[in-house]
C-alpha cells in the first residue's frame, strides 16, 4: 500500500482551474534546496491513466499511448509524491480537488489501484472491484462517505491548503480555454461545466473538516488563499501561507527570473503548458491594484468578446459556482498589510 511517510506532511494545495493556482506554485519552485514540488500528479491519473474519471479527451486511447500514461494510476501519482520525499525537502503538491472525484454526482470509490490493504478502524480489509470509497465517523456520530478515489488513511497524510478565484475570473477564463483559437493548443474542445471544480472543493473542504483531517483539534489548521488577495498582496498573502504550513518565508521566493528557474518551469510544467503560457513567461509576482468590477459589467464586457450565447453560458456558470466560492472565501487568509 502506497502510503505517505513520516512528518513534516507534504503540502497539498488543493485548486480549480483558471485559479492562478501555477503562479502560486511557481513561488515554491523557488525553493530548490528546500522544497520539492509535484505538479498536478492526480490530473494526469484523472484524464489520461487507466482510472481516468473524466472523458475530457477525444481519442484517448491515443494520447495515452502517445503521452505514455498507459499504467498511469492512482497508485502511480502517490508513488510520486512519495520519492519526491525521499529526497529529503519538504513537498508540495498543486493538483485540482476535482481530479480527485468522480464526475457528475456519481457514486464514490476507490481508485482499483488503490484498493488493497486499506485500513478501516484498526482493521485491514481487501476491496473488490465495486468497492464503495471508505466511510469515517465523525464526532457527532454521523457516518461521513469519502467523496475522493483515495482513502482516508491516505489523505490523512497530506497537511492540505486551498487557492480559490472569484467565478466572474476564472469562468470567462476556463471558456477561452475551451472555445477557439485557444482549445486548438490545450485540447480541450468545447466547454463543459464539470470542469469549473468548485463543488467538487468545497465536498473535499467539507469533508476533511467532519473527519478531523483539517481544522480545530488537528495539526492542519484551515489554510485558504483567494487569488485576488494573492495578486493584490503577494508578499502579506504568502507570508501568512507559509506560517500557517511550517514553512520559511523569503521575499526572494516571489522573483524566478533567472534561466535556471525559466527552465525548471518548463519541465515541472510540460504536460499542461498550453495552460500554463502566462506564468510561463513571467519573472515575478508584483503587487497589482485590485480591479473590482460589477457583475453586470461583467455581463456587458462577456457578451462583447464571447457572443450573447458565451455570455448566457458563463453567467450560468458563474452564477452556479459562486455560493461554492463564497463559502470557501469565508475562510481565507485576512491581508493585514498595504503593499
Amino acid at each position: 500500500m502506497p502510503g505517505l511517510t513520516s512528518t513534516p506532511k507534504p503540502i497539498f494545495l488543493v485548486t480549480h482551474p483558471r485559479a492562478c493556482s501555477t503562479a502560486f506554485e511557481r513561488i515554491f519552485l523557488t525553493r530548490v534546496n528546500d522544497i520539492e514540488c509535484v505538479h498536478e500528479p492526480f490530473s494526469d491519473a484523472y484524464h489520461w491513466g487507466p482510472e481516468k474519471l473524466t472523458e475530457r479527451y477525444e481519442n484517448v486511447e491515443q494520447l495515452r499511448a502517445e503521452r505514455g500514461y498507459g499504467d498511469y494510476t492512482y497508485r502511480t501519482a502517490l508513488d510520486l509524491i512519495n520519492n519526491a520525499k525521499l529526497r529529503g525537502k519538504r513537498v508540495f503538491v498543486k493538483d485540482m480537488g476535482k481530479c480527485l472525484m468522480p464526475i457528475l454526482d456519481n457514486r464514490p470509490y476507490i481508485a482499483p489501484s488503490l484498493r488493497h490493504g486499506i485500513h478501516n478502524n484498526g482493521r485491514t480489509r481487501l476491496q473488490d472491484d465495486t468497492a464503495a470509497a471508505d466511510d469515517s465517523s465523525s464526532d457527532d456520530g454521523c457516518i461521513l462517505p469519502n467523496p475522493t478515489v483515495i482513502p482516508l488513511e491516505l489523505l490523512s497524510g497530506f497537511h492540505f491548503t486551498f487557492l480559490i478565484r472569484n467565478p466572474q475570473n476564472s469562468i470567462p477564463s476556463l471558456w477561452e480555454c475551451s472555445t477557439p483559437p485557444k482549445s486548438l493548443v490545450t485540447g480541450w474542445h468545447g466547454f463543459k461545466a464539470e470542469d469549473a471544480g468548485y463543488k467538487e472543493m468545497r465536498r473535499l473542504f467539507e469533508y476533511l473538516m467532519r473527519a478531523e483531517v483539517m481544522g480545530l483539534g488537528t495539526d492542519n489548521e484551515i489554510c485558504v488563499v483567494d487569488a485576488i488577495d494573492l495578486l493584490t498582496y503577494p508578499e502579506d498573502v504568502v507570508s501568512q501561507f507559509c506560517a500557517s504550513v511550517g514553512v520559511s518565508f523569503d521575499r526572494d521566493m516571489l522573483t524566478w527570473g533567472s534561466e535556471f528557474e525559466q527552465k525548471r518551469a518548463q519541465d515541472a510544467f510540460k504536460n499542461w503548458a498550453p495552460f500554463h503560457d502566462t506564468v510561463l513567461k513571467s519573472t515575478s509576482l508584483e503587487a497589482r491594484p485590485s480591479r473590482s468590477t460589477s457583475l453586470e459589467s461583467d455581463i456587458v464586457r462577456w457578451t462583447e468578446k464571447y457572443g450573447e450565447a458565451g455570455c448566457a453560458i458563463i453567467r450560468k456558470n458563474v452564477a452556479e459556482n459562486m455560493e461554492h466560492y463564497l463559502y470557501l472565501k469565508q475562510f481565507a487568509i485576512k491581508p493585514t498589510m498595504k503593499n
